[in-house]
C-alpha cells in the first residue's frame, strides 16, 4: 500500500541532513555565552551549509528567541 505524501509535505524528501538549532542562545541548559558564542555558532551554520544541510530545526522559543 502507498503512502500519499502531501503536496505541503513533498519538499521533506529532499532533505539528507538537517541541523538542530535548540541549543542556539540558550543559556540555562547549553551554556551559551560561557562556553560557546554567536561566532561559534555561525561558523557552525556555515559548516553545515557547505556540507548540504538544507533543513534547520528552529523555533520562537529555541535560546529565548536567539536561535
Amino acid at each position: 500500500m502507498a503512502v500519499e505524501i502531501p503536496e505541503s509535505a513533498q519538499f521533506l524528501h529532499n532533505v539528507e541532513a538537517g541541523l538542530g538549532a535548540w541549543a542556539w542562545g540558550d543559556r540555562m541548559v547549553w551554556n551559551y555565552g560561557r562556553g560557546y558564542t554567536d561566532d561559534d555558532i555561525e561558523a557552525g551554520f556555515k559548516i553545515s551549509l557547505e556540507n548540504n544541510v538544507n533543513l534547520v530545526d528552529t523555533a520562537e522559543i529555541y535560546g529565548n528567541g536567539r536561535s
